[in-house]
């Protein structure tokens, strides 16, 4: 279902964290962001909404980490990664990453509310892929990128203020009415 599959970690005081997974992937979608063709994105998106779908309707918990360098690609197919990073899904038990202890790589992909303290729902899923959609069709651009300033404390800051800049031929675009048309979408919002 699109999620490389998580085994087990473990912590070697000298070395660092292991993680154990199942499969390897060619490579993060993050290298492909500067030349992924509309339609790519497209399929790509698609792809990580099933793979959220999966994990909130069969496993019922949030991903609560999707971020660009947590998708890979294997053979053209998004494979989500880093999921028992911060949770233990293949158990019954559930372990978050308090907000403050994310970087600010991770918290430029959140909602406002969970930058603000809330907890990581479903929802804050979505927003996660949304904004990963725009960097997508925008060749890197993040919504909340003001001026061409990258720096990621001001964008996480321009998110908690809703100050966005939406790149203007995402939205004249026919993308997003070819999304809303796609059945897979009607359940999930």
């Amino acid at each position: 279902p699109n999620i490389i599959e998580y085994k087990r970690s473990y912590l070697n005081k000298e070395e660092g964290l292991f993680i154990v997974i199942r499969e390897l992937a060619d490579k993060p979608l993050q290298s492909e962001i500067t030349y992924i063709s509309k339609s790519k994105a497209i399929s790509y998106f698609i792809q990580i909404m099933e793979a959220l779908r999966y994990l909130h309707d069969n496993l019922k918990i949030p991903y609560g980490n999707l971020k660009m360098n947590n998708i890979l690609l294997k053979q053209g197919v998004v494979k989500l990664s880093d999921i028992g990073e911060d949770k233990n899904i293949w158990g019954s038990k559930m372990l978050t990453l308090s907000i403050n202890r994310r970087s600010l790589d991770t918290k430029i992909y959140l909602p406002p509310e969970v930058i603000n303290g809330q907890n990581n729902n479903e929802k804050s899923d979505i927003w996660a892929a949304g904004i990963i959609f725009h960097l997508m069709l925008s060749r890197g651009k993040h919504p909340f990128e003001i001026k061409g300033n990258k720096n990621e404390a001001d964008i996480v800051e321009n998110v908690t203020k809703g100050n966005a800049k939406f790149d203007k031929s995402i939205i004249e675009s026919n993308y997003l009415s070819i999304l809303e048309s796609n059945c897979l979408f009607q359940n999930m919002l």
